[in-house]
């Protein structure tokens, strides 16, 4: 059995990043699987650039242009997530790449790398394609999450994406092309998390496409794992008595990551004594604000792309916090647990799955500043050390490589025979 995983890129956002802990967890699970990506900042055995060197800067160069503007003349400015076209594609002719493989696994293939044309290419080839929903672009009319929209279910138009609206606006015509490859080629739908699968189960796209299931992301926990709190805090010079609260995100003017309701939460919990005084906030990921105006000293740490630094960050911390409105199974939370770090947060997309109450972390039923702020305060006053514990063991026995390498193992086995 050979695999042929396509993923657009190694590393730089959180769906790459799974893409590849999948494909180092099937190796080493001793499946045959290559990954395919127009880059890879992260070169192995097995890891094939589609593109050369100078084709890959053009690539960056006309990915980012066209992203750019559809940003600013096609996308309304107050949707909170991507909307994605996909009418270009690297154009390739995937039989010659791909005629000695038996499964085609596709993750995340935006931004300029698989067109809806390469799509029906893939499923003209014949062989059984596995789709990991690291979103939800693929059951929709190219939003990557629909928000409060619920037009998937039966036929997407009117987009509130969209600029353009109408009963025949782009989304309409990209759900259309999705539509008809279901209606004629299967695939198998697998969710990143339960809470996407289900989404998935009701979509008009996918429920006549194949089948649908969930299998988690895989993290390293021979890697992510707990460490010695006092000397992490060391390197960062954070009092060892201090009570250490971590966010990160890749971009933290993403909307959906929910940085703005952490602030206000954190004003709450300082104007009413929620924390202990010695609270400090580590801050990791993209961004430009100005925080002195923040409570808690916030440490402003950058873009963080080592992962020996993110994990001594989990490390470093008694608390991980994750304030999105929306999220399938982020790795963040993932390595956290592994890292036995609690988790504070919503009740939002496969979140729930991962935390469980007063056990691995707390989590709010609404997405309200407010509410965040009792929830701090809660696992503030709770048994860090338990909930450690619990965390660490529910990572091993839900997300390690092992386990999620088998299960997709099973799976390939079932779907070629």
């Amino acid at each position: 059995m050979k695999i042929a995983l396509l993923t657009n890129g190694t590393n730089g956002g959180g769906a790459a990043v799974a893409a590849f802990r999948m494909f180092k967890a099937l190796k080493k699970k001793g499946l045959k699987v290559d990954l395919f990506s127009p880059q890879a900042h992260l070169l192995e055995p097995g890891v094939i650039e589609l593109l050369s060197e100078s084709q890959q800067k053009a690539y960056t160069r006309s990915k980012h242009l066209r992203y750019w503007f559809f940003k600013r003349f096609l996308q309304r400015s107050n949707f909170t997530s991507e909307f994605s076209a996909s009418s270009k594609g690297l154009g390739f002719n995937w039989a010659d790449k791909l005629h000695d493989y038996d499964i085609i696994f596709l993750h995340w293939i935006n931004h300029g790398f698989l067109s809806m044309k390469d799509i029906e290419d893939l499923h003209a080839l014949g062989k059984p394609i596995v789709w990991h929903l690291h979103d939800l672009w693929a059951i929709t009319g190219g939003c990557h999450y629909p928000g409060n929209c619920h037009r998937y279910v039966d036929k997407c138009f009117n987009c509130p994406a969209l600029v353009f609206q109408g009963e025949n606006d782009r989304s309409k015509e990209i759900w259309r092309l999705k539509r008809e490859l279901a209606q004629t080629h299967k695939t198998t739908f697998v969710g990143a998390s339960r809470w996407i699968a289900n989404i998935a189960t009701g979509a008009s796209i996918s429920r006549k496409a194949g089948k649908v299931l969930s299998i988690p992301n895989p993290i390293d926990t021979d890697k992510y794992t707990p460490g010695n709190k006092k000397e992490a805090r060391k390197a960062l010079n954070i009092p060892e008595d201090s009570f250490v609260l971590l966010f990160t995100a890749a971009n933290i003017h993403d909307r959906r990551k929910g940085f703005e309701l952490l602030y206000r939460a954190l004003k709450i919990c300082h104007e009413k004594g929620y924390l202990p005084k010695k609270t400090r906030l580590l801050i990791a990921g993209k961004s430009k604000n100005d925080y002195s105006s923040f409570p808690y000293a916030p440490i402003s740490l950058g873009l963080i792309d080592s992962e020996d630094e993110m994990i001594k960050l989990y490390q470093a911390s008694d608390v991980f916090v994750i304030p999105s409105i929306q999220d399938n199974l982020p790795n963040t939370v993932v390595e956290a647990l592994s890292c036995g770090t609690p988790v504070c947060g919503f009740k939002t997309g496969g979140i729930p799955e991962m935390v469980i109450p007063n056990e691995t972390g707390i989590l709010s039923n609404s997405a309200e500043a407010s509410n965040l702020a009792r929830a701090l305060r809660d696992i503030a006053e709770s048994d860090l050390a338990s909930m450690s514990s619990k965390a660490r063991q529910l990572a091993l026995e839900t997300y390690s490589e092992q386990v999620v390498a088998g299960q997709y193992q099973a799976l390939f086995q079932e779907l070629i025979g």
